[in-house]
């Protein structure tokens, strides 16, 4: 048997797919992929598949038990296939009897249904869809988003945080005051009444005098500028006040002070981001060729240095970094999961139709490769094109 099948239960699954609640086959299948390739121990795996699980249950609004029973009764069937793997040399007919039964077991649904689901739910169609499908074959599968009971679910939200909010009341001072001057049709209103030290300690005696800066000095090319000479929120406080008051303008009626500076580069930051973006899927290109390497680099307090891996998609004549993110390891799994993230990120997903990469192991692997892992998250073959460069220097 290969490594990437399971006795009794076949091969081996990175996720749940399909549109029916996962059966304990399907569970099994993701629970030996985390133990086999992704190398974790037996809790965290079944924690992993676990939540792989949940995700169906949720998404078919079941009730369901604690995870953490859920993990017991998972790591339950993982014992039993040991125990019938062990012994899988015998030819007796009770053996056999339990190998058929287990077959059998598996590939009905993982139930993990609250005690008290049923009661629990209020929509037939759903109690219903539960009911078939812990029946033999699990009949009947899940659909798209039921947009009615969405919108009625965010109506209701909308209602009760309506009625969860809190008005501010007034101060007792303010209801007094308002007491005393208050005017009625008898009474007649003159404030020359109210005499000067009541007018001083009144809290309704005015604005003050000192207010806050509301104008926005911050622009996408000054905050650009300012990210690119490497100067901080704090020492720009210090250098634009500075600018300020060269330039004969009152620093206070700007806004000057390091969390809103802070904000606005993130602003501008990510409007900027949004922007190559959106240029880049201008461009309607048909398939794009994609380059990585991982380079060690300065982490952001410059004090110690980080495995970064720098991703390209290249197409034609045009040329597009995706990211530079940051990667525990060099390893095959750490560099698939990087890459595949930015190519989700970027919709890149149906228009890679090549590779470009060095030959070290953690890339070309026949098993943990990170060519051969994102091939089987892409679900389709790929072109490798594996860097010459220093093969054709030396010829």
């Amino acid at each position: 048997m290969s490594r990437n099948q399971v006795y009794l239960v076949g091969a081996m699954n990175y996720q749940i797919t399909g549109s029916k609640l996962p059966s304990v086959k399907n569970v099994l299948s993701v629970l030996y992929y985390n133990l086999r390739f992704v190398k974790l121990n037996l809790h965290e795996s079944a924690a992993l598949a676990v939540d792989e699980c949940l995700i169906y249950w949720k998404k078919a609004r079941i009730p369901t038990q604690d995870p953490a029973n859920i993990i017991r009764k998972l790591k339950k069937f993982y014992d039993e296939l040991r125990n019938l793997e062990k012994n899988k040399t015998r030819t007796s007919d009770l053996y056999k009897k339990r190998e058929q039964n287990f077959v059998d077991q598996i590939e009905e649904l993982f139930y993990i249904a609250h005690a008290n689901a049923i009661s629990l739910m209020k929509i037939q169609e759903d109690i219903d869809f539960l009911r078939l499908q812990r029946t033999k074959g699990r009949p009947g599968c899940m659909m798209g988003v039921d947009m009615n009971l969405t919108q009625a679910e965010k109506k209701m939200q909308i209602r009760q945080e309506q009625k969860n909010k809190i008005l501010i009341p007034h101060s007792d001072t303010e209801t007094l005051l308002e007491e005393k001057y208050s005017c009625t049709s008898s009474d007649s209103c003159d404030m020359e009444i109210v005499s000067e030290e009541e007018r001083q300690f009144s809290p309704v005696a005015g604005p003050s005098k000192n207010k806050r800066g509301r104008k926005e000095l911050l622009t996408s090319r000054l905050s650009a500028t300012l990210d690119r000479c490497k100067i901080s929120d704090r020492d720009a406080v210090h250098l634009l006040t500075a600018c300020l008051d060269a330039l004969s303008l009152d620093p206070s009626i700007y806004v000057l002070n390091r969390s809103s500076i802070k904000r606005s580069r993130e602003h501008y930051r990510q409007k900027i981001a949004e922007n190559i973006s959106s240029k880049f899927h201008e461009q309607n290109l048909n398939f794009v060729v994609i380059h990585w390497d991982s380079k060690m680099l300065p982490d952001l307090t410059g004090k110690k240095k980080v495995d970064r891996l720098p991703i390209i998609a290249t197409a034609l004549n045009f040329e597009q970094l995706l990211g530079v993110p940051y990667i525990p390891s060099g390893k095959g799994l750490e560099v698939s999961s990087a890459v595949y993230d930015a190519l989700v990120k970027w919709s890149l997903l149906e228009k890679v139709q090549a590779f470009t990469f060095d030959t070290t192991a953690s890339n070309t692997g026949r098993l943990n490769g990170a060519c051969f892992l994102l091939e089987q998250r892409l679900g389709r073959e790929i072109l490798f094109l594996a860097c010459r460069h220093h093969i054709y220097e030396l010829l």
